[in-house]
């Protein structure tokens, strides 16, 4: 029969070539999160605008849609 060595304790900081590319570990003893490049770019799309709601394109997309679906519904042809 063997004996049951314990385990050593597993590393509490990382290199930064274990993380995948795009992240960046953080030193031990702070408190910060990895950052990613799709979170620097998801900034610089919201400081931007692009994520605003268009809510003029979706009156619009629906109001076709309906008006289209209530031609086929009455068998006009378009």
């Amino acid at each position: 029969m063997t004996s049951l060595q314990p385990r050593p304790p597993a590393p509490t900081t990382r290199d930064h070539h274990e993380f995948p590319p795009g992240f960046r570990g953080t030193t031990a003893g702070k408190a910060a999160k990895p950052t990613s490049t799709y979170t620097a770019l998801l900034a610089k799309v919201r400081d931007a605008g692009l994520l605003k709601r268009r809510t003029g394109f979706y009156v619009t997309t629906f109001t076709v849609v309906s008006v289209l679906l209530a031609a086929a519904a009455t068998g006009w042809d378009c």
